[in-house]
């Protein structure tokens, strides 16, 4: 019996890690069943348009629809990763599947 792990993609920013700019890094935490990891995607975004319920920013302005469509293709891309994996009969785990997206 093949079991399918439950698998979870978080975006969330670092209020504590502030740029000089005054705006917080994005990380991604990808969870698989209880073991996970995390990374920065590399973007930023103030802190008042972030909403943890949305996992993306609010407002319809210019730098929260960029961002917010980064983080969709960020999350597209992992899913691409996540299928790849188990066409291929990986076994899924946090770090395999950051270093897969990541090119490690």
């Amino acid at each position: 019996m093949i079991t399918r792990s439950r698998v979870a993609l978080l975006f969330y920013i670092k209020r504590t890690k502030l740029h000089q700019n005054g705006e917080a890094p994005i990380f991604l935490k990808i969870k698989v069943d209880k073991q996970s990891a995390e990374f920065s995607i590399m973007k930023s975004v103030a802190p008042t348009l972030w909403s943890v319920e949305k996992n993306g920013a609010t407002s319809s302005t210019k730098e929260a629809k960029e961002v917010n469509n980064y983080i969709n293709l960020i999350r597209h891309q992992v899913n691409e990763h996540l299928s790849a994996m188990r066409d291929n009969g990986c076994t899924i785990i946090p770090k395999g599947l950051k270093n897969a997206f990541l090119g490690i």
